[in-house]
């Protein structure tokens, strides 16, 4: 939740891969002004958080304030005109498919340049990308996306990208974090800085960036 933390109310909030809704609930609480929520499971959405479970859930899905897209992250951002002041994606791709070897080689089009071309030109021009990753080998995930991230930048003219990164983690264990990895639009603030890292402390998060 820490991109909500450094922007003020009344935000434009897309989530790409709401799954069981606790990303829309948190953005309920940061009083935005909308929020999309693109989940690309329709039976998450119809059967389970629509319906046999909606005491459960507390119907976010029929919240005025909540847009459900039913499509692939990517697919959606491109019919949506926005801008965005938040697009967040937490942890939406899991280790669960490379059980079998079938996908160790494979790309996911959420975290190509292209895809971050794309989100860069649906943010507002103080908006934050949020993406949580997992983090457990040196860093590595965390480096090639924000080198990725880094290629797309330039190609939107993104000067000094050094200044528009901050990276957060929460440590399991002694080398392994689950990691947040936040890309502002503009250059950050002192006041936004100054909140990343009292947000850190308080909570005992690492500012690895």
């Amino acid at each position: 939740s820490l991109g909500h933390h450094l922007l003020p109310p009344n935000q434009r909030i897309a989530i790409i891969g709401p799954g069981g809704n606790k990303d829309i609930l948190t953005a309920l609480l940061f009083r935005p002004k909308k929020i999309d929520a693109i989940e690309i499971n329709p039976i998450l959405v119809n059967d389970l958080l629509g319906d046999r479970l909606r005491s459960f859930t507390g119907i976010l899905l029929q919240h005025p304030k909540v847009n459900v897209w039913v499509n692939d992250g990517r697919a959606a951002l491109q019919q949506m005109k926005g801008p965005f002041d938040l697009i967040t994606a937490n942890s939406v791709v899991t280790w669960a498919a490379h059980g079998s070897s079938a996908m160790n080689l494979a790309e996911h089009s959420l975290y190509t340049k292209e895809a971050c071309t794309l989100y860069f030109e649906r943010l507002s021009s103080h908006g934050i990308l949020s993406v949580s990753l997992w983090d457990v080998r040196e860093h590595a995930l965390p480096l090639r996306w924000i080198a990725t991230c880094h290629e797309a930048a330039q190609s939107k003219g993104i000067r000094s990208f050094q200044d528009h990164v901050a990276v957060v983690a929460n440590p399991w264990g002694k080398k392994h974090f689950f990691a947040n990895v936040l890309i502002s639009r503009k250059p950050w603030s002192r006041e936004q800085l100054k909140h990343l890292f009292r947000f850190a402390n308080q909570y005992f998060y690492v500012p690895l960036y």
